[in-house]
């Protein structure tokens, strides 16, 4: 409360903030709710809906996740509320159910590898016409007259999670992880021919079938509002943090922004135990999970879901003081009296307090749409900049062999950290299988990224320090997000004189490439396949797919695609076509599997011709990445680091040169010197997915393409 009461003073009176925040006691950072599986099995009821903000300045209406315990045998379903009954009138989960949570930081779902996963998920959710007062701004590319978009359909996405991306059967009305799904609010009387019509060979109960051929209409509409989900996680599914998001294309941006996003942690942190295990060793340390969310809240107290990065005035350089703790006041005609608030867990500038000599583990989400977190700790005082063990990126724990240089560190994690040696290498493990430690100053967090690290008074002597978002700019062509206090952070007495330990790890990333490892077989379909309309074969030997990232015109973001002689010199294309995404298209991309249904694994170039940053997320597996151009310090091929494994889910593709706008026309008349990022992917799961920039406001606007994975037969 105090946090809150600071910031909204700082809006009203700036003069009286500085005196304000030496006054105020922050609120301690408190954890999200956690929902459990018990016995191999969770489900859940997860209703996104309007609620009050209570935590933020003003009390905006936004959405969120309500998120309980539900069996599909604890009787009536759950739909929503008749017309004109207020958010403070929503009913709550059915009586047989666990009470229901739906704080804006999101409830932590935690599942077991092994467990089925199952989730019902009830749009509640109003429409979006642009004539109402509650955020009627989207854009979608393709989208007729944005009728679809109006309605404010929704879904679910499990961002990381090595799962199908399934359709429904006759008889099992569930999906996967399957984003051409779209649940619409009865209640905003969707017109008929947009209910029922359907992507999916094999329909359920709950929907009809419409078009003729899965890529006919490309869109699954449910009639009731209602979608079901069911997960295998595999036995051997990495531990971590992971997230559940809407995908739905055209409103991702406007949905994350108001508050959809809730972390997903999957198995039990045994890791941290290193390759020995956890046997007779005393426990890990305390593991926190913060979950990073911005909103940006209008003078007049609604919520601006089409964010400007200029909301509170134009930020002055990246490591210029940062404007304000826990958020900023809006600044000039359109923005001042509003408020863009930054919070862990929902809370404004909270404290975070560490009595541990050892640290503590901080599992990172950056669940925020569009903004990219440079992170670092610094202490208080002298403002100097200290070091964290880096753990795990985007889920998976690192496997980093001992007398790694740091050049060949950074390569490997590529512009996600800013390397530098750890205080003390001692990890305490003498094995053989000791893995080499990897610290950071500074963590780039682009949206969707999750990062993993231990926080330690490696030296004994800080008592008192931040956890600061330092500023960072996207381009001349992008965004210039501001910096942000986020949380202080106090070093309790008992916390200190001890050195503390880089905790020796056992690695995850080797083992799903390891052969019979997760990304070294395919996972046995769960239904019937799908017949494909796609022209589907293998990539030959010694070629690459190169995405082109740009903008086909001024107002979207769009890629391009094309097949290249791997290891090559980056020239121009004669033709390329950028493309904005489109649900009825063909893939642009078909993998086929090799003979007998074994995996395939492809190079990708990754090419930016924008003057903006992008951030490649593909669904479905995992990727390591082989070269950065430029990168600093020189271009590096992780090759030369032999048995390092780091593995991501997306990554930074930096903006292209001086000279690049974008358009094809720049790169080929020789204005424009792109960058390239080389990665190689293992494709392991097959159906239809995407791959596409996970700054949403990019994805929203085009930039976002399907692949599809078929049978070696389907060819």
């Amino acid at each position: 409360m105090i946090g809150r009461l600071v910031l909204q003073a700082c809006t009203l009176l700036p003069v009286a903030c500085v005196l304000l925040r030496e006054a105020a006691a922050a609120e301690s950072l408190a954890e999200p709710p956690v929902i459990a599986s018990s016995k191999g099995a969770l489900e859940v009821l997860v209703v996104a809906r309007e609620q009050r903000l209570v935590g933020l300045p003003g009390q905006p209406v936004g959405w969120v996740y309500e998120v309980c315990r539900y069996r599909s045998s604890d009787g009536p379903r759950r739909r929503c509320p008749a017309p004109g009954v207020t958010a403070e009138q929503l009913s709550t989960c059915p009586t047989a159910a666990d009470p229901a949570v739906s704080p804006y930081g999101g409830v932590r779902l935690q599942v077991e590898p092994g467990d089925t996963f199952r989730v019902r998920l009830v749009n509640c959710l109003p429409g979006v016409a642009r004539d109402r007062p509650f955020a009627g701004e989207f854009k979608h590319e393709g989208e007729d007259g944005e009728t679809l978009l109006q309605l404010n359909p929704t879904n679910l996405h499990t961002h990381g999670l090595l799962v199908e991306p399934r359709c429904p059967t006759p008889e099992d009305d569930t999906y996967g992880d399957w984003v051409f799904v779209l649940a619409i609010d009865p209640r905003n009387r969707p017109p008929p021919e947009l209910v029922g019509r359907h992507a999916c060979q094999a329909t359920g109960a709950g929907a009809e079938r419409a078009g003729h051929g899965h890529h006919s209409v490309g869109l699954d509409v449910t009639n009731d509002g209602v979608v079901n989900y069911r997960y295998r996680i595999p036995r051997d599914h990495p531990a971590g943090l992971y997230w559940i998001h809407p995908h739905a294309h055209g409103l991702a941006l406007n949905q994350v922004a108001a508050g959809l996003a809730t972390p997903l942690t999957i198995g039990r942190a045994d890791y941290l135990c290193g390759p020995a295990g956890c046997a007779g060793r005393p426990g890990s340390p305390r593991i926190r999970h913060l979950v990073l969310k911005d909103t940006q809240i209008m003078p007049g107290g609604r919520l601006k879901l089409q964010e400007e990065w200029t909301f509170c005035g134009k930020p002055g350089p990246g490591d210029s003081p940062p404007i304000g703790q826990g958020g900023c006041p809006g600044s000039g005609p359109l923005y001042q009296g509003g408020t863009w608030a930054f919070t862990l867990n929902g809370q404004l500038h909270p404290e975070i307090s560490i009595t541990d000599p050892r640290g503590e583990v901080w599992r990172i989400l950056n669940a925020s749409a569009n903004v990219t977190y440079w992170l670092a700790v610094q202490e208080e005082e002298s403002g100097a900049e200290l070091p964290v063990q880096v753990l795990s990126v985007d889920g998976v724990s690192l496997d980093i062999p001992p007398g790694s240089t740091l050049a060949e560190l950074q390569a490997k994690i590529g512009t996600k950290i800013r390397a530098v040696r750890c205080p003390t290498g001692d990890s305490g493990e003498k094995s053989s299988s000791a893995r080499q430690p990897v610290c950071a100053e500074r963590i780039l967090m682009m949206p969707s990224s999750r990062v993993e690290i231990a926080v330690a008074p490696w030296a004994g002597e800080s008592r008192r320090a931040v956890l600061r978002n330092h500023g960072f700019d996207t381009g001349p062509d992008g965004d210039r997000w501001p910096g942000v206090e986020l949380a202080t952070i106090r070093f309790q007495e008992q916390a200190l004189g001890a050195t503390a330990r880089a905790i020796q790890l056992r690695g995850q990333s080797s083992s799903l490439l390891e052969p019979g490892g997760l990304l070294r077989r395919t996972l046995p379909p769960a239904g019937p396949e799908r017949p494909t309309t796609a022209r589907c074969q293998q990539l030959p030997a010694g070629r690459a797919r190169q995405i082109v990232f740009g903008t086909p015109s001024e107002h979207n973001h769009g890629l391009g695609y094309r097949e290249v002689q791997a290891d090559q010199p980056l020239t121009p294309p004669d033709e390329l076509k950028l493309s904005t995404f489109d649900h009825a298209a063909e893939p642009t991309v078909c993998v086929s599997l090799a003979a007998g249904d074994r995996p395939v694994s492809e190079v990708w170039e990754l090419v930016n011709i924008a003057g903006e940053d992008h951030n490649f997320h593909v669904h479905q597996t995992r990727f390591e990445l082989l070269r950065a151009e430029p990168l600093a310090g020189g271009a590096v091929t992780p090759e030369r680091l032999e048995g390092a494994r780091v593995l991501h889910d997306n990554v930074p593709v930096p903006r292209g040169g001086p000279g690049c706008d974008g358009t094809v026309a720049a790169w080929r008349r020789g204005a424009c010197v792109p960058s390239r990022v080389v990665v190689r992917i293992p494709f392991t799961i097959r159906g239809d997915f995407v791959y596409h920039c996970h700054i949403l406001g990019h994805e929203d606007s085009g930039m976002m393409a399907k692949i599809s994975v078929v049978p070696a037969r389907a060819r």
